[in-house]
């Protein structure tokens, strides 16, 4: 697992000037990619 990519969101988050809107940005497009899997996932075995 690279770690530096899974933590540079988070440090991302931490150096922004506008926090909360990036906060949810970050959430929202983490959401966006868990049900991407999910349903790529849920495809491959159908």
């Amino acid at each position: 697992m690279d770690y530096e990519k899974e933590w540079e969101p988070l440090v991302r988050i931490i150096m922004s000037e506008n926090n909360a809107e990036h906060i949810a940005h970050t959430i929202a497009e983490s959401e966006k990619r868990y049900i991407e899997r999910v349903t790529d996932r849920e495809k491959s075995l159908n």
